[in-house]
């Protein structure tokens, strides 16, 4: 398959704004592969699918397409009368999409039935019906149960042409590519930096962490260098200080004429000059080494990861007590179910069994039992009305609590541009309220962390200081995720939710 991406000095920004979002990139991509966008919120994946479909213009620099672009977003497009042309194709390849994908005839005609694996297997089908010889996708596993993730995975892997995807799904980022370009913005206006590795994710993010090291104590080395030279300028300046007063007249007589003549003779012997040309040096010296520090990878500079402060363990375990949970027709039965300190639970099963009822089960109870005050409850969908009062709590934050929060949500890889606005005017993207919700809860003395596929909409900034934090921190979690790779590093135990007709049952 002859197809090609080629970036040539790309610099774009949006004709509304001043700042560049991306300046003088340059990169290409050729069949036959697939490479991974990965990078925080707000850090311009989608603007560079934009500029590769032609959906937006370079301001400069130009980028080259060889090839037809299939292009999955991340809402899914309802179907066109184009698309019931494929609707009867068993030809070879075709058979063994619709196999893959378990497309079915009928799925064509009842698309405002359908649930959003469905929709999303059925969006991917009909661009990969196409033939076309690029493949762009943004964010498609998002909402997707283990076995929907399987699918689309099989249906990718067998892809011959040229393949981008844009994903913070680690698990299945590591599967499909060969290739991973990180992108880095740092929230303040400048552009987009990038760093691309020949690597699945999983093992770019190790060599992005070595690297990352290697300049904190490259940068430690430099400090100490400077602080040595620093030293060494002001015992200079000490001593030229002291010969100054030997060379100076002042206090010789106005007849002491050899005084003079011996000043007069160190002065012409420019015996003097030696430590002055000794600051002159090491005052270039410092300089130099001033300036290769602050220009040291700042793109790898920035600080992630925040403290646990807000945590406060389990003393002692309690019962969840068993019920049976109903919403419309459907009921599940829950058994008794100890938390207990240090508890790291993932509870798994297929969309529409009930997680989200059984989570807020979990959460009355511990809500009663230890006060709303110790939980953080993560949730996958806010109301109006609870973004509402998020924002709110925020806004009556003091100045001082206030700049901690908008530092931690920087370390989750959030700008601190959006949170600076009034309260009228704070609009915040999906990720930006779950970040803030969970920061505010730190405010508090947190002992349980519920959390309902919270990576849905999180950045991998986000995703992997969630991982390292509820690591090391020993609070008790109970987490719902289709991301097997959050739940990996987040959980050590496993609770089943099993559903048969209008019954579903909880299972250890």
């Amino acid at each position: 398959m002859s197809c090609s991406i080629r970036f040539n000095s790309v610099s774009f920004k949006y004709p509304d704004s001043s700042n560049l979002l991306f300046s003088g990139v340059n990169f290409s991509f050729v069949p036959p592969g697939w490479s991974g966008l990965v990078g925080s919120n707000g850090s311009e994946k989608s603007t560079f699918l934009s500029l590769i479909t032609g959906k937006l213009v370079p301001e400069s620099g130009s980028v080259s397409v060889s090839g037809s672009i299939g292009f999955c977003s991340q809402l899914y497009t309802p179907l066109t009368e184009d698309d019931f042309q494929y609707l009867y194709d068993y030809s070879g390849e075709m058979w063994e999409y619709r196999r893959l994908l378990a497309i079915s005839e009928e799925m064509f005609f009842r698309e405002e039935t359908l649930s959003g694996g469905e929709k999303k297997r059925l969006q991917l089908f009909s661009v990969l019906a196409r033939n076309p010889d690029i493949l762009l996708l943004d964010e498609p596993t998002n909402h997707l149960d283990v076995e929907t993730k399987e699918r689309l995975l099989s249906a990718l892997k067998r892809f011959p042409g040229t393949g981008i995807i844009v994903s913070h799904d680690k698990a299945f980022l590591t599967e499909l590519t060969q290739r991973t370009i990180l992108f880095f913005s740092d929230g303040n206006g400048n552009p987009t930096v990038f760093e691309d590795y020949p690597l699945p994710v999983d093992k770019a993010l190790a060599e992005l962490e070595i690297r990352q090291k290697g300049i904190v104590q490259k940068r430690k080395n430099m400090r100490e260098k400077l602080e040595k030279i620093s030293r060494s300028i002001a015992s200079v300046e000490t001593g030229i200080n002291q010969k100054s007063r030997k060379l100076s007249k002042r206090g010789l007589g106005s007849k002491d004429h050899d005084g003079k003549s011996k000043v007069d003779a160190a002065r012409l012997s420019g015996k003097d000059r030696g430590l002055g040309d000794r600051k002159r040096a090491l005052t270039k010296e410092r300089e130099r080494l001033e300036s290769e520090l602050s220009g040291v990878d700042v793109h790898l500079r920035r600080k992630t990861g925040i403290s646990d402060y807000g945590f406060s363990r389990l003393f002692s375990g309690f019962v969840i007590p068993g019920a049976e949970l109903t919403v419309g027709d459907y009921r599940l039965s829950v058994p008794d179910i100890e938390l207990k300190p240090f508890s790291r639970i993932a509870v798994k099963g297929e969309n529409g069994t009930g997680k989200t009822l059984f989570l807020k089960h979990i959460s009355r109870v511990v809500r009663d039992k230890i006060g709303a005050e110790h939980l953080a409850y993560i949730k996958q969908e806010y109301s109006k009305t609870e973004i509402k009062n998020l924002i709110d709590r925020f806004m009556l934050l003091d100045a001082t609590t206030r700049g901690r929060v908008i530092s931690d949500l920087y370390r989750l890889g959030s700008s601190p541009a959006s949170f600076t606005s009034t309260s009228e005017n704070l609009a915040l993207s999906p990720g930006e309220i779950r970040k803030l919700d969970f920061v505010l809860a730190m405010n508090g003395r947190i002992s349980i962390v519920i959390m309902d596929e919270p990576t849905n909409y999180l950045d991998i900034t986000a995703i992997i200081v969630l991982e390292d934090i509820l690591k090391k921190s020993g609070v008790t979690t109970v987490i719902v995720s289709h991301d097997e790779a959050f739940l990996e590093s987040c959980t050590d135990y496993e609770i089943f939710i099993r559903r048969k007709g209008n019954s579903g049952q909880v299972i250890f």
